[in-house]
């Protein structure tokens, strides 16, 4: 499958596909949305950049459920890496470490306040990791 960036007129395929999968997520027109689609074109893994100052937030990763477990977040994950040269930050569940660590993101107890501000906001409500890829040089 081949990762490929939505337009901001397709953001609400990708809304259609959060509902699909039983998400209330809702992707926005000044988001950067990646998506992979199976060989009939259909989506089965979306996640979205937010822009957050000179940083990009990664945020609802995910998979169609008939089609986890074959590498397809990683692979979307990897598809945003080569093609975006600033810092990219997220808030995973802990369960979730491992992939974003083979993704290349690191740990941190640390953000700017675009990104930490938000983070500790989420993690009143649930436990979450800080982790961050940095810049592509």
């Amino acid at each position: 499958m081949i990762g490929q960036w939505l337009t901001p007129l397709q953001a609400p395929l990708a809304t259609a596909f959060y509902r699909r999968c039983g998400s209330k997520e809702k992707a926005k027109g000044d988001e950067r949305i990646a998506v992979l689609r199976n060989p009939t074109q259909q989506i089965v893994a979306v996640l979205r950049l937010a822009p957050k100052g000179e940083h990009w937030l990664l945020r609802a990763l995910l998979v169609d459920p008939a089609y986890r477990r074959q590498g397809l977040a990683l692979h979307l994950l990897q598809f945003i890496d080569a093609a975006v040269a600033e810092p990219i930050w997220c808030y995973p569940y802990p369960h979730l470490h491992g992939l974003y660590q083979r993704a290349g993101y690191q740990a941190q107890t640390s953000a700017p306040a675009p990104i930490l501000a938000p983070y500790q906001a989420y993690c009143r409500k649930q436990p979450l990791l800080l982790m961050w890829r940095p810049p592509s040089v």
